[in-house]
C-alpha cells in the first residue's frame, strides 16, 4: 500500500481504499469508467508514472545475478 500511495501522491496512479470498496461495491467500476472516459487525466497518470519506469531493469537484475553466481563458482573452484 506504501508503494500505490506514493505513486497516487506523484499523480501516477488512482488508488482506492479497501474499505471504500467494501462500503460501496461500484466504486470500483466508477473509478475505472470515469478513467475510461477522461483521456487527458489517463495522459497525465501515464505520463507521471513513466517516470518510474525502468526499462532494463530485468537485464541489470539478471546480470548481477550472472555476476554474483560468477564470484560463488570462482570461489567454489578455488576452494
Amino acid at each position: 500500500l506504501k508503494n500505490a500511495q506514493y505513486l497516487q501522491d506523484q499523480t501516477a496512479a488512482a488508488v482506492i481504499d479497501e474499505t471504500d470498496l467494501i462500503e460501496d461495491p461500484n466504486r470500483l467500476a466508477r473509478q475505472v469508467s470515469d478513467l475510461l472516459n477522461d483521456a487527458k487525466r489517463r495522459a497525465n497518470l501515464a505520463d507521471n508514472l513513466s517516470v518510474f519506469a525502468k526499462p532494463n531493469a530485468s537485464r541489470e537484475i539478471a546480470e548481477i545475478i550472472m555476476s554474483e553466481a560468477g564470484k560463488l563458482t570462482s570461489n567454489i573452484d578455488e576452494a
